[in-house]
């Protein structure tokens, strides 16, 4: 007589490896999406702190200088390019070349009107001109708006 042996397997079945890689795949979509949003974001904000580093770099060469000294904002399709220099003759700054920066993703509005481009200058009695709002923004729309007379240290009247 022959004895009916019943092997329990313990495996998964086809159903439940299915259902366990589904749930996988809804958290890990869940957390990227959340780790991209906070990507975006630091990526703004240290952008945002470059700008006014230039901005604040800009105002202080042009006075250790006793000279003018110009930021140019140029709009470009995937960011703002912006170009640091002098075009004075004497000083420590004689001769030298434009900085150029870049930062992807990154666009302005000046003085809330869309512009390709704007010159900044610094003068080295502390004036700024155009004393004006730039309005930075990325692709996600968020914005950041900063007012260049907060950078300067006297009032220019025009």
């Amino acid at each position: 007589m022959k004895a009916n042996i019943y092997i329990k397997k313990n495996a998964f079945t086809y159903i439940e490896l299915m259902v366990c890689i589904i749930i996988i795949g809804i958290i890990s979509s869940i957390i990227g999406m959340n780790a991209s949003k906070a990507i975006s974001s630091y990526r703004f904000k240290t952008n945002i702190e470059k700008i006014k580093t230039y901005i604040l770099l800009s105002r202080d060469v042009a006075q250790a200088n006793q000279s003018d000294f110009f930021l140019s904002i140029i709009q470009k399709k995937n960011g703002t390019r912006f170009l640091l220099g002098s075009d004075e003759k004497q000083g420590i700054f004689k001769g030298e070349k434009k900085k150029e920066y870049f930062l992807k993703d990154i666009y302005f509005l000046f003085d809330n009107k869309k512009v390709k481009n704007i010159e900044i200058l610094f003068s080295s009695t502390g004036f700024i001109f155009p004393d004006k709002d730039l309005e930075f923004y990325n692709s996600k729309k968020k914005s950041k708006k900063i007012s260049l007379l907060d950078f300067s240290q006297k009032k220019m009247k025009i």
